[in-house]
């Protein structure tokens, strides 16, 4: 979801305020496969529940996200718990140059205002899709020179969090060897920083798609800075469908709602204790024409659902 909802603390282009100015694109027919979107349902309930399990336990004191592949968590997690002021979003890393310095910057601030209230330590959250490890990488890279700072290093314990969200079931190798580099406490390098990966892996329907993602990046590793473009679909039909069994499951067509917020809005209706007109269809659809994977997912989704 694009549109404006409460917000975060934006380190790069304010999505929402872009939003105000894009114009939208005619939709067509848009085929979705159940499988896949209820396998995508079931990786955000997964982020949820362990984002609740371990914030309550002991609350982040800030989340950050990055484009774009970041930001279908950061719309789910915050229409859900309403992150607010510690949810911050940068710029890809390797969308442009400025966003690497920004996120050094931001923790740095974190260190120094933990130093002057007297803290010695700071629990930050990541949460980002993943592939070979190499955008983990270069956020760990980041974060760790700041640490390695005179007036950081032994001063401060800092616990960061990965929510390494993969878009396969299997694990590259080269994200196994990334994995193994960075898990754990790296004593040979900062003292204080202690590094917990937690692995989640499903369809991701924006991974390779700019529709249905929403966002399109228009800027390079070497640009000075990052750029972005919204991509807005409105004006069509969409048909959910089992390729198993064949048939259509559930059919919407909509006018001034975007492709993305309706795959959005969907995703966190079925996940969370919400109703409405074509989630009742989406049931029945399964119930009815739906192959024994299809009515499993969405037994295993309603089963976790939030109240």
């Amino acid at each position: 979801m694009i549109r404006r909802v409460d917000s975060a603390d934006w380190q790069t282009e304010d999505l929402h305020k872009l939003w105000e100015t894009t114009s939208t694109q005619l939709l067509g027919a848009e085929v979705v496969a159940i499988h896949a979107f209820l396998d995508y349902c079931r990786v955000l309930q997964e982020v949820r529940d362990l984002f609740t399990q371990q914030n309550a336990d002991c609350p982040f004191d800030r989340v950050f996200f990055f484009l774009r592949g970041g930001y279908f968590a950061f719309s789910y997690l915050n229409r859900t718990f309403r992150l607010l002021s510690r949810a911050v979003i940068f710029g890809g890393l390797n969308h442009g140059l400025e966003p690497g310095e920004k996120l050094q910057s931001y923790v740095r601030s974190l260190a120094e205002e933990a130093r002057r209230s007297g803290q010695n330590r700071l629990r930050l959250l990541i949460i980002d899709e993943v592939r070979s490890g190499s955008g983990m990488g270069r956020i760990f890279k980041a974060i760790e020179a700041v640490l390695l700072e005179p007036s950081s290093c032994d001063s401060l314990q800092c616990e960061l969090t990965f929510y390494a969200i993969r878009p396969s079931r299997m694990m590259p190798p080269a994200l196994t060897e990334a994995v193994d580099k960075w898990g754990g406490r790296r004593k040979n390098a900062v003292p204080g920083l202690s590094i917990s990966i937690h692995h989640f892996a499903g369809y991701l329907p924006g991974y390779d798609s700019d529709m249905r993602c929403g966002i399109r990046r228009t800027s390079f590793g070497h640009s000075p800075k990052e750029s972005y473009e919204l991509v807005k679909y409105s004006k069509g039909k969409v048909r959910f469908v089992c390729k198993s069994s064949k048939p259509r499951i559930a059919f919407a067509s909509f006018e001034d709602t975007c492709f993305v917020e309706f795959l959005a809005s969907c995703a966190f209706s079925l996940t969370n204790q919400s109703s409405g007109s074509f989630i009742n269809s989406i049931q029945s659809g399964v119930d009815i024409h739906g192959c024994d994977l299809c009515k499993e997912l969405l037994r295993h989704l309603f089963h976790n659902r939030l109240t």
